[in-house]
C-alpha cells in the first residue's frame, strides 16, 4: 500500500511540474548516452539521471505519458518524441531493449487535450536499458 502512494505521490509531483500546455518540442538541457529514431518517433536514454532534473529540462505541459518505477535504484530515463501521421491521436507501442536482450513494453497515447502531431513519454527503466523502438497504431475513433 505504501509503494501504490509513493507512486501516486511522484505521479502528482511531475504531472504538477509539466501542467497542461502543449510544446512542439523537447528540449534537454541534459545529455542522453543514446538517442535512436525510428519511423517517426525519437528515443532518448539518460543513465541515473534524478526525475526532477529531466522535469525542469522539459517544457511545461510537454508529456503526455508518464511511467514512473520507483523500484530501480539505479536507474535509465527513457524520453519518446513521436510524431503521428495526418495529426490525429493514435496508440504507440514503445519496446525498450536491455544489454542482456530481454524487453519492457509499454503501451500509450497522446493525452486527452494534445493538439498533436506531437506526442512524448516519460519513462523510468532499469539501468540495463540501451535501446527503444516505437510502433505507432492505427487513429484513435
Amino acid at each position: 500500500m505504501t509503494r501504490l502512494f509513493v507512486k501516486l505521490a511522484v505521479l502528482v509531483v511531475v504531472v504538477a511540474l509539466f501542467g497542461f500546455n502543449r510544446s512542439h518540442k523537447v528540449e534537454k538541457q541534459a545529455k542522453p548516452f543514446v538517442v535512436m529514431e525510428n519511423a517517426g518517433a525519437v528515443h532518448s536514454l539518460y543513465r541515473e539521471l534524478p526525475l526532477m532534473e529531466i522535469a525542469q529540462a522539459l517544457p511545461s505541459g510537454s508529456v503526455d505519458a508518464i511511467d514512473v518505477d520507483t523500484r530501480y535504484p539505479q536507474h535509465v530515463i527513457g524520453i519518446v518524441e513521436v510524431t503521428y501521421p495526418n495529426g490525429k491521436p493514435h496508440r504507440f507501442q514503445t519496446t525498450f531493449k536491455s544489454s542482456a536482450g530481454k524487453t519492457i513494453v509499454k503501451q500509450w497515447q497522446p493525452a486527452e487535450g494534445n493538439p498533436g502531431p506531437t506526442a512524448v513519454g516519460l519513462f523510468m527503466l532499469p539501468e540495463n536499458i540501451v535501446a527503444g523502438i516505437t510502433k505507432v497504431s492505427e487513429p484513435l475513433e
